[in-house]
C-alpha cells in the first residue's frame, strides 16, 4: 500500500492538506533506508496525478541525498513551482510558493503524460483545480536544465518512437526522460515498460 496524504490528497499549493508531506515522505525514506535489503543510494520515488505533483515538489525541495530517481505520471510542474525563470517553494508551511529554490541536481527524473488528459493538459494551461500547468515537454526541459543540460528544448517532432503512440524525449544520456502517449487520458496504460527501461539504463 502506497503512503497517503493527510485528507486523501498532498500538500501541493492548491490543496486542501496543510500537513507535512516533505517530512513525512523524509521520515519514510529514512525508515526504508535502514533495512539490510535496501540499496540507500538508488531510491525511486514514485507518484501519479496529484501525488506526481508531491514527487515534483520533493524533486524541487529535497537533495539529492534522499532518492536518485523520481518518476511523474501525469502532472509536469506548474506555475506556482516554476515560473519567471526559476524554482519556487512553500518555505513556511502555509502554501504561499514564495521562495526561490535551486534544487539539488544528482537526481534521475522520468516524466510521463497523455496527450488527451482532460485534467492535466499536456500542453500547458488551466486543468483541474485552476492549476496553470506548463507543457509537458518545456516541463521536462526545465528540469533538464537544472541538471546540467544546456542545450535547446528538443522539438515537439524530435522525439523517437519508443512503441505505438509513444514518443520518447531523452536528455542527458537518459537522465532526464519524457514519454509522450499519444491518445492517452488521465490514466497511462503500459507504464511498466518504460518505467523499467528508465530504471535499468
Amino acid at each position: 500500500m502506497p503512503p497517503q496524504g493527510y485528507g486523501g490528497n498532498w500538500n501541493v499549493v492548491l490543496e486542501q492538506s496543510l500537513a507535512p508531506d516533505v517530512d513525512f515522505i523524509k521520515e519514510i525514506i529514512n525508515h526504508v533506508r535502514s533495512f539490510d535489503n535496501v540499496q540507500p543510494e538508488n531510491i525511486t520515488i514514485l507518484g501519479m496525478s496529484n501525488g506526481s505533483a508531491l514527487v515534483n515538489r520533493l524533486t524541487i525541495e529535497l537533495d539529492d541525498s534522499y532518492f536518485t530517481n523520481a518518476i511523474s505520471i501525469v502532472s509536469p510542474l506548474n506555475s506556482f513551482q516554476y515560473r519567471e525563470g526559476s524554482f519556487w517553494y512553500n518555505s513556511a508551511g502555509n502554501n504561499n510558493y514564495d521562495m526561490q529554490i535551486v534544487p539539488a541536481s544528482g537526481k534521475r527524473i522520468l516524466c510521463n503524460s497523455g496527450t488527451q488528459d482532460n485534467l492535466i493538459p499536456y500542453y500547458g494551461g488551466i486543468g483541474v483545480n485552476g492549476y496553470n500547468f506548463l507543457s509537458a515537454q518545456y516541463s521536462t526541459f526545465v528540469l533538464a536544465q537544472n541538471i546540467g543540460f544546456q542545450g535547446a528544448q528538443l522539438e515537439d517532432s524530435q522525439g523517437s518512437e519508443y512503441a505505438n503512440d509513444v514518443f520518447k524525449y531523452s536528455y542527458l544520456d537518459g537522465d532526464i526522460v519524457h514519454y509522450k502517449f499519444i491518445g492517452a487520458g488521465h490514466i497511462i496504460p503500459n507504464l511498466s515498460e518504460p518505467i523499467r527501461d528508465f530504471l535499468i539504463n
